[in-house]
């Protein structure tokens, strides 16, 4: 994994090393007196259902903790 980060333009991106199309590209968005924290996920077009739902389970799992850590 390779992480792309730009404090400057509020993004962190953690680009896959066998293909850095793909992965998690995230980004902070200023919203009033707050800000919203938006992600897309990039994955492989073959990678299996299984596979699929683990991951989402981990995501869940971190933008849960990332919630925790902003409130």
């Amino acid at each position: 994994m390779t992480v792309r980060a730009s404090r400057d333009h509020g993004t962190v991106d953690l680009l896959s090393a066998e293909d850095p199309r793909q992965g998690a590209f995230t980004r902070v968005l200023p919203n009033g007196e707050g800000s919203e924290y938006q992600f897309t996920l990039l994955l492989p077009a073959e990678l299996a259902d299984e596979a699929v739902a683990q991951q989402l389970t981990i995501v869940e799992s971190e933008l849960q903790a990332v919630r925790t850590l902003c409130e």
